[in-house]
């Protein structure tokens, strides 16, 4: 396939953009020499496909030198910019190779199929930083870089029928991926509050100061590196970069958004006119940033008077030197409390039982009598169980945000968990 795109959103010198495509498959189980594996091998086929698709998502007039109306000089009606104009702007594209593999066995009751992907991404849009030096409006959107991923996903399905009536349909869903930025505009980097993209690293990973315990003597403290305001019961940070002070040169990739791999389990079971029904979905080895967790927001250790956690009992005292907070002091040494810090990087490893579901469907000889066709009633229950270490109320946090993927802002509502009874009825 071909296309050939425009976007009134991009420059007067780039709106217009091609975008192609092509796959082919291979079933080899249609060959001959597959004759023999008839039996139990009803279907293999191999497939590849390579292509480019676009982006646009930056919003209307992204591109344009945009005013505001409204102020005044000297009396007289003016404007000031609003934001600054790009018309070499164009789209972001990605090119992507896909190879898979579809594997049908033992008459279908066995399905499995296999992909593995390389995503490569130019052009990138994103709004860059601006100094201030440079006016009041905004900076503008420009194609800043590149970035890669490969992954892969996995699609096993099973379903079989006993002699006895059972019948039970399985299916697993294992996908990961990695991602790395590959280049940015001048070989800079883009920091939030919370997070660095750089090249060499997965986008949006969380960065800043490395805790190593806490001061317990005299003697941890003297002999510690230059840091403001160490004490006992104050934490210690690590000297990153050697040079013997703690300062912001010490500050270092401390967690990371993106998970090791992702799965989902489905299941559906009949007998008789029963059904029950499950999913199960989960991630594994990414890292959360609870961003409020103990900023001047924060809910831990800042010395005012609101409401705090119950996290903030575990700090330290001469009687409870293991604390994983420092000593409460409403002056906050070395802002620990506005410092980002290892502190509030945690697992955001989870399973959840989205779904449960039990079904009973009715005679049709007793719906005969009072004129339906089919009758199910069921019993339905959603976000049943969570299984984390995660400290704050989901772990499936979305902001929105590429940039600050995996921080928890606390502005997320948590997953309800609803039970409901229901009727599919057929006249």
């Amino acid at each position: 396939s071909f296309r050939y795109d425009g976007s009134s959103r991009f420059g007067v010198n780039n709106k217009w953009a091609p975008f192609w495509s092509i796959g082919a498959k291979y079933r080899i189980s249609n060959e001959s020499f597959m004759e023999n594996t008839k039996n139990w091998l009803t279907d293999l086929t191999i497939r590849g496909s390579y292509g480019t698709v676009g982006n646009q998502d930056i919003g209307y007039y992204a591109a344009m030198g945009l005013y505001n109306y409204g102020y005044s000089y000297n009396g007289k009606p003016g404007a000031i910019p609003y934001q600054i104009a790009n018309p070499d702007l164009k789209w972001e594209t990605t090119t992507q190779t896909n190879i898979g593999i579809d594997a049908g066995l033992f008459n279908n009751k066995l399905n499995l199929s296999f992909d593995f992907y390389h995503k490569y991404t130019t052009d990138i849009l994103q709004r860059i930083t601006y100094p201030s030096t440079g006016g009041v409006a905004s900076a503008p959107f420009m194609n800043i870089g590149e970035m890669q991923n490969n992954g892969y996903e996995l699609n096993i399905n099973f379903q079989n029928t006993t002699d006895y009536g059972f019948r039970y349909e399985l299916g697993l869903i294992l996908s990961g991926y990695r991602n790395e930025v590959k280049k940015l505009a001048s070989n800079q980097f883009i920091s939030n509050t919370y997070t660095r993209t750089e090249v060499g690293h997965p986008i949006s990973s969380f960065y800043g100061y490395v805790i190593d315990g806490i001061f317990q003597t005299q003697g941890e403290v003297d002999s510690h590196v230059e840091q403001s305001d160490k004490a006992i019961g104050r934490w210690k940070y690590r000297d990153v970069n050697n040079d013997g002070k703690i300062d912001s040169q010490d500050r270092a990739y401390i967690g990371n958004p993106h998970p090791d791999f992702e799965y989902s389990l489905s299941s559906r079971f009949y007998y008789k006119n029963f059904d029950l029904s499950l999913y199960i979905q989960g991630s594994q080895g990414n890292d959360i940033c609870f961003a409020s967790k103990g900023g001047r927001d924060g809910l831990d250790f800042w010395g005012d008077y609101f409401n705090k956690s119950t996290r903030i009992l575990n700090t330290w005292t001469p009687e409870n030197r293991n604390a994983e907070l420092p000593e409460i002091n409403i002056l906050n040494p070395n802002d620990e409390a506005g410092k980002v810090s290892s502190y509030l990087i945690e697992d955001g490893s989870y399973i959840r039982l989205k779904q449960l579901e039990l079904g009973y469907t009715l005679p049709k000889q007793t719906l005969s009598k009072i004129g339906l066709q089919q009758c199910r009633v069921y019993l339905n229950a959603e976000n049943l169980l969570t299984l984390t270490k995660y400290n704050n109320i989901d772990p499936e946090v979305k902001n929105g945000d590429d940039k600050n993927m995996g921080v928890d802002y606390m502005n997320n509502m948590p997953l309800a968990r609803v039970f409901s009874i229901g009727f599919n009825l057929s006249f």
